[in-house]
Order: C-alpha cells, then sequence, then structure tokens
C-alpha cells in the first residue's frame, strides 16, 4: 500500500528533516497510512478512489499522526517524565507521546468521516407490543 503523504510533505508542514529522520518518517508515514486504511475500512470509508478533499484530508491526518511519533525522542526509554539538575538550574520535561504512539485525534476522526456517532431504534422480534 502507498502511504497517503510523502516525507516532503511532512517536512512542508513540519520542518526539514535530517536524513535519519527522513528514514524514520517514512516508516510513520506508511504505518499510519495503514492505520487509518482499517479505520476507514472499519468506518465503511471507500478510499479505492478519494476525490482531491479526500486526499487532502488523508495527507493532513498522516502527516500529523507521523510528526506527533516523531516528536518522541528514538534514542530515549519511553519515558512520561524526566528531570535534570546540574547546580543552582534544573530542568524538568514531561513527553505527551512518550513512545512516539500513532494515533488518531477525535478531530482528525471526525475530518475522516470515522466514527461519528449514531442512534437508532429497531424493533425486536417476539418483543410486547
Amino acid at each position: 500500500m502507498e502511504a497517503f503523504a510523502t516525507a516532503e510533505e511532512l517536512e512542508a508542514r513540519w520542518r526539514a528533516l535530517s536524513a535519519d529522520e527522513l528514514k524514520r518518517a517514512e516508516a510513520k508515514l506508511a504505518d499510519a497510512s495503514v492505520l487509518v486504511a482499517a479505520e476507514c475500512a472499519r468506518a465503511g470509508i471507500d478510499l479505492s478512489d478519494p476525490d482531491e478533499l479526500a486526499k487532502a484530508n488523508l495527507s493532513v491526518t498522516v502527516c500529523e499522526m507521523a510528526k506527533r511519533a516523531m516528536l518522541s525522542p528514538a534514542d530515549r526509554p519511553p519515558v512520561t517524565q524526566g528531570s535534570m539538575t546540574g547546580g543552582p538550574y534544573s530542568e524538568t520535561w514531561t513527553y505527551a507521546n512518550p513512545t512516539g504512539d500513532l494515533y488518531l485525534t477525535a478531530a482528525e476522526r471526525r475530518r475522516l468521516g470515522i466514527g461519528s456517532a449514531k442512534a437508532g431504534f429497531a424493533a425486536i422480534p417476539g418483543g410486547a407490543s
């Protein structure tokens, strides 16, 4: 399956990437595309021939997913918080996505038409009248 976005599109939306980051970005974009395609298929959304708006939405969404995952340091253990002290100075940080997971936000799901709530009524066979 071809990714819904390229590393160049991610760079255009975010920042220039090093050679190592480009390799990681391509993998994350491909993985994010598979996840989006699976979620869309589960929701009954046909992606076999998307129009220009759908292609743009897919590209933006996959780039945002890859960016979130790449903000997690690849060379550090997956911790949620950290701190460092040196003399009178200290620094504390908390990672938003410490393990670099790929996921869809609620806004991204709405953009793609995934997971909209539906309610209805159905007659139960043999039920009381």
